[in-house]
């Protein structure tokens, strides 16, 4: 099975950028599954995409929504692509943004996301939204989603089931914990260790986890803050409290380090499309305080294996006074997390679902 991974981004724009780096890691599947990688290296494709971003910034700027075909390949792309195709081949078209209009790229996957209503405040953008998720679904062959309370709301869009497919992120670093290790560290007495990692601190929820450590119900509670974060959204004022330690940024080893240390994983967030950040804590045994909303209460279970508490200060330090009380809640919540892990969120069982999904898209093509 041969796949050609779209991963365009704008000329020295595509570092740092979270949906580009992903789309590189899909070539570690070939480790993982029957699956081929191809990258479209195609240096036309990457100056029209430049093109584009510039194009998107300014309306930006100027309050305009994009342009008409922004979800779409430009016919450029499309014969650079096609001319590519002839030379090497490929089963499958992937992309996680635009797709071709046109045919003789081969059958069309997309992944996908579609904000929930109650996720938006605006509802003319709303409705844009569905409209051009609409339009881009029709071009594909399937769409991938990365959770079942995404696949309800395609649905409502009037795909067919057959062609929504629920595999999640492929995060091929992450390694189980051992459970006896689990077991240890969350049965253990003493401070309750705590761990925020997010750059986007403000809407990653850290204001309210901090205004929650000043909880009449965390008063004298024994725990300590780690949090590794940029605060790239916002400037946060920390307390002047011993138990608060921030990083501005840690090297990949040492987050993992603070992930096998800690106790909880706190992020809090407003919103999450999905949260790679729960699936590491979760590998790691951590007991996970996660957003509130649909995809989280997926992720977790309805609160079986994490807690989709969301930025409620009075709802946190309730949360984390119980955690730091209840041993066994942090053993019982550690333990169903490195499970769901094991069987939904672990790269081997990812790289399943994406052979299978590739395999039923070509049987159909």
């Amino acid at each position: 099975m041969k796949a050609l991974v779209l991963d365009h981004a704008p000329i020295g724009l595509g570092r740092g950028n979270t949906d580009l780096a992903y789309m590189k890691r899909l070539s570690r599947l070939a480790g993982q599954a029957p699956i081929e990688i191809q990258f479209p290296e195609s240096l036309v494709c990457d100056m029209v995409e430049t093109l584009r971003y510039a194009d998107r910034a300014l309306r930006g700027r100027l309050g305009l929504p994009p342009g008409s075909g922004a979800s779409f390949l430009t016919p450029l792309q499309e014969r650079a692509l096609r001319a590519r195709r002839q030379r090497f081949g490929w089963d499958v078209f992937y992309s996680n943004g635009r797709v071709p209009r046109g045919e003789g790229l081969g059958p069309v996957v997309l992944f996908d996301y579609i904000h929930a209503p109650a996720e938006t405040e605006n509802p003319d953008a709303f409705a844009r939204d569905v409209a051009a998720k609409t339009a881009v679904a029709e071009r594909c062959a399937a769409v991938q989603v990365s959770t079942e309370a995404q696949r309800a709301l395609f649905t409502r869009l009037d795909i067919a089931a057959d062609r929504l497919h629920v595999v999640p992120f492929f995060m091929p670093d992450l390694v189980a914990a051992e459970e006896s290790a689990v077991r240890a560290r969350q049965a253990a007495d003493g401070d309750l260790h705590i761990a925020f990692v997010g750059h986007q601190a403000r809407r990653k929820g850290l204001p309210a986890l901090l205004a929650a450590l000043q909880d009449s119900a965390l008063a004298g509670v024994p725990l300590k803050l780690t949090i590794v974060s940029r605060f790239l959204d916002c400037e946060v004022p920390l307390p002047d409290d011993p138990r608060i330690t921030r990083h501005v940024e840690l090297p990949h080893a040492a987050v993992q380090a603070l992930f096998a240390s800690a106790q909880v994983l706190a992020v809090p967030s407003h919103r999450e499309t999905f949260g790679l950040v729960y699936m590491e804590g979760m590998a790691a045994g951590c007991a996970c305080v996660m957003a509130a909303g649909p995809q989280q209460r997926d992720i977790s279970d309805d609160g079986r294996c994490g807690l989709p508490v969301g930025p409620d200060p009075q709802a946190l330090a309730e949360v984390l006074a119980r955690l730091q009380a209840e041993p066994e809640m942090r053993v019982t919540l550690a333990l169903a997390g490195l499970e769901r892990f094991c069987t939904v969120y672990a790269p081997e069982r990812v790289a399943g679902g994406y052979a299978e999904m590739f395999r039923a898209v070509r049987a159909r093509a």
